[in-house]
């Protein structure tokens, strides 16, 4: 997938040569590889139509094209961090253990928010923070204080429930109408015991998300 992108964001079609194509696979190797591909094996495939150095200015001209973005982040990158700011404030003086019904919830909604095109331009970091929030609403998990969303929370991700509310509002629709709509390929692996049936949960009414409505 990496190889692909940036062939089709560097070259037009018709213009990638085995050049483009060694040079786009070493840079994806070496995002994703725990032992990427080597120059000398690259220069090898082309079957010795370009040389070491040729891919070598190649990969740096791809990167100077890029602006050197070879990656954006995505939602899980985030994750752990939430998860750990809402177990240090579920509703325990002490952090309490790592709650794994939470951890399969906050997953699905975000395998939700995947295929829904309102979540095309909203930040990855406000999706998960989303994620958090109404997986907590729908769990019941409040701080000692009874708060669905805490200061810790605001701490560590940045947002204010006033800033996530028109997030976890579209969140919570795509929740409602997973059940019964087409993306049951997502659905139906949480409603299984290892992933403690989390999509077979209810959905909050509206005004039970802790807006104010």
């Amino acid at each position: 997938m990496y190889i692909l992108s940036f062939l089709f964001l560097t070259q037009p079609i018709c213009f990638i040569s085995s050049s483009h194509f060694s040079a786009c696979m070493l840079i994806a190797s070496k995002l994703e590889e725990t032992q990427p591909v080597t120059i000398k094996d690259l220069a090898y495939m082309t079957d010795g139509t370009y040389t070491a150095g040729q891919i070598k200015d190649m990969e740096a001209e791809i990167c100077r094209l890029l602006e050197f973005r070879l990656q954006t982040p995505t939602a899980y990158q985030f994750i752990d961090r939430y998860l750990r700011a809402s177990d240090a404030t579920a509703g325990r003086a002490s952090p309490s253990p790592r709650n794994l019904i939470l951890e399969q919830m906050v997953n699905y909604f975000l395998e939700l928010s995947l295929l829904d095109v309102r979540f095309i331009e909203t930040p990855a970091c406000l999706i998960t923070a989303a994620a958090v929030y109404l997986a907590r609403a729908t769990l019941g998990i409040r701080d000692l204080d009874g708060q669905i969303w805490t200061k810790t929370l605001e701490y560590y991700t940045g947002y204010r429930l006033r800033e996530m509310e028109p997030v976890v509002l579209i969140l919570h629709s795509v929740q409602r109408d997973a059940r019964e709509g087409k993306l049951q390929c997502i659905v139906d692996p949480y409603k299984k015991k290892e992933r403690y049936c989390v999509a077979a949960k209810p959905a909050l009414q509206p005004c039970d998300l802790g807006f104010g409505r």
